[in-house]
């Protein structure tokens, strides 16, 4: 059918007859996004970093507040202030 000359108040309540739009496909790859950043504290961390691999542990998981960031540089800056530069390079870096 054809559109009306007035948006509707609500949602209806019967299916449209035919979709408006085709499914989008993305030509971008899918990967994990992660929402927070934590300090490596791990046994193979070589210097001073912050990562956002969704890997981080429990305890800090338990207790976020302190150990998990929004950001890189906040945890830099709460976690290796004495090696910030380092640790924004190795953020940069990945």
């Amino acid at each position: 059918g054809r559109p009306s000359s007035l948006p509707s108040q609500g949602p209806s309540s019967v299916p449209s007859e035919s979709p408006s739009l085709q499914p989008s496909v993305s030509l971008r790859p899918s990967y994990e996004v992660y929402e927070f950043f934590y300090p490596d504290f791990s046994d193979s961390a070589e210097s001073s970093a912050c990562l956002n691999d969704g890997k981080e542990p429990a305890f800090m998981k338990a207790t976020p507040q302190g150990w998990l960031f929004t950001s890189a540089e906040d945890c830099c800056k709460a976690h290796y202030q004495w090696d910030i530069q380092q640790c924004r390079r190795n953020w940069i870096g990945t």
